[in-house]
């Protein structure tokens, strides 16, 4: 696949999720002898200049094949937005954007990404939506958006959609784009070993 870069988007893939319906660390999970970590760390890399990977600080993590810098939740425990500061944080001074993925997402397509950054445009935040959900955790950012979204934490508030809504995101309705099954995909994450069954047998007939 040839690779797209775009020096002023930047990656971050957040891990730091406690998957407690999972039951265990999704970031370790394989799928065809790829973890989902690096899975989506390959696909983010095929379009952005640098990835950052945003995971708790006392947290195992698998190797990935791409290079990448690590970011560290400050405070633990608060939530994907956390993850989210803190990976733009190191991402801010060298990007205009930013791609987030969080890594339970390991069927992500770039094409799927690729519409999502060209449906940028002037606006602060691409959220995509599809059948009434929203996912701000497979979206893209301005960084300019970080300092609304450091006082939103300051002010003690983890709620995903609350930035969204704050930084006046427009929320994209995939449902009306001409999407590819597999782009579609995109979309499907893992909470559960039922969603993991899903996914594996998904990838096993595609």
């Amino acid at each position: 696949m040839m690779k797209t870069t775009l020096p002023s988007i930047g990656g971050l893939v957040l891990c730091g999720g406690d998957s407690r319906r999972m039951g265990q660390s999704k970031a370790w999970l394989a799928l065809n002898s790829q973890t989902m970590l690096d899975r989506v760390v390959v696909t983010v890399s095929n379009l952005t200049s640098e990835i950052v990977v945003a995971a708790r600080s006392t947290q195992s993590l698998p190797p990935v094949s791409s290079h990448v810098r690590y970011a560290y939740d400050k405070p633990n425990h608060a939530g994907p937005l956390a993850g989210i500061a803190a990976g733009m944080t190191l991402l801010a001074p060298t990007c205009d954007a930013v791609v987030v993925v969080a890594c339970d997402h390991p069927l992500v397509s770039v094409s799927f990404l690729q519409t999502m950054i060209g449906a940028l445009g002037e606006v602060a935040a691409i959220v995509p939506q599809y059948e009434d959900r929203t996912y701000p955790l497979l979206a893209v950012y301005r960084t300019s958006t970080l300092q609304a979204l450091l006082s939103q934490l300051n002010n003690g508030n983890y709620r995903a959609m609350d930035f969204v809504r704050g930084s006046q995101a427009k929320i994209l309705d995939v449902s009306a784009l001409a999407l590819s099954k597999i782009d579609l995909m995109s979309l499907k994450n893992v909470n559960t070993p039922a969603d993991w069954q899903q996914i594996q047998a998904f990838a096993r007939n595609t």
